[in-house]
């Protein structure tokens, strides 16, 4: 296993997607890991600290583990395969080690807001440098979305309407982070 940060979240036009940026903290290499738009709206919030008034999926299970007194160990990279990467997220119930399957969004959404290292299997890293990643990921064959395109204009507007809730409910410290995402996805990168 090999120690990465989460660095980035760019948009990649050839794919209709965003790419997640991991970089190895031993030699400086990247891994790429290709994901919808969706998800990369949800990231780029958790990234920026821009809490919304209601808990999504990621928050909640966050808030459960710790009702129950768990503890997030870690998240791992832990298999490739026909352009999928999958992942696994660690959690200590009293003496247990739970690994819970993952999309790699989602555990790497969930590191990012409990400050928990990303770590990626040897195996993956092999296959990843073998492999041209970002050509053979497909994100119809991950999410299923064969019939629905995202685009960066679904994504603005997921986030306007977000902003537009902030202002209502006078919540203008989330409604000025949501405004500055919104510049920010005009310049394609998040």
């Amino acid at each position: 296993m090999h120690l990465f940060n989460f660095e980035k979240i760019e948009h990649d036009s050839s794919n209709k997607g965003y790419l997640i940026i991991l970089r190895n903290l031993d030699n400086n290499n990247e891994l790429p890991i290709l994901i919808g738009s969706n998800e990369a709206q949800a990231l780029s919030l958790t990234y920026q600290n821009i809490k919304l008034p209601r808990p999504r999926t990621n928050q909640l299970i966050i808030n459960l583990v710790n009702k129950l007194d768990g503890k997030f160990e870690s998240v791992s990279i832990t298999k490739y395969e026909k352009g999928i990467f999958y992942s696994i997220i660690r959690i200590k119930f009293l003496d247990t080690l739970i690994n819970l399957d993952s999309r790699p969004s989602d555990a790497i959404e969930i590191a990012i807001r409990e400050a928990l290292p990303i770590y990626v299997d040897d195996e993956v890293l092999k296959l990843a440098n073998n492999e041209n990643v970002i050509k053979n990921q497909n994100l119809n064959n991950e999410f299923n979305f064969s019939n629905k395109n995202f685009n960066l204009n679904e994504m603005k507007n997921g986030l306007i309407e977000a902003l537009n809730k902030s202002i209502v409910e006078e919540n203008y410290e989330i409604a000025a982070k949501l405004r500055d995402r919104i510049k920010k996805l005009n310049t394609k990168k998040i």
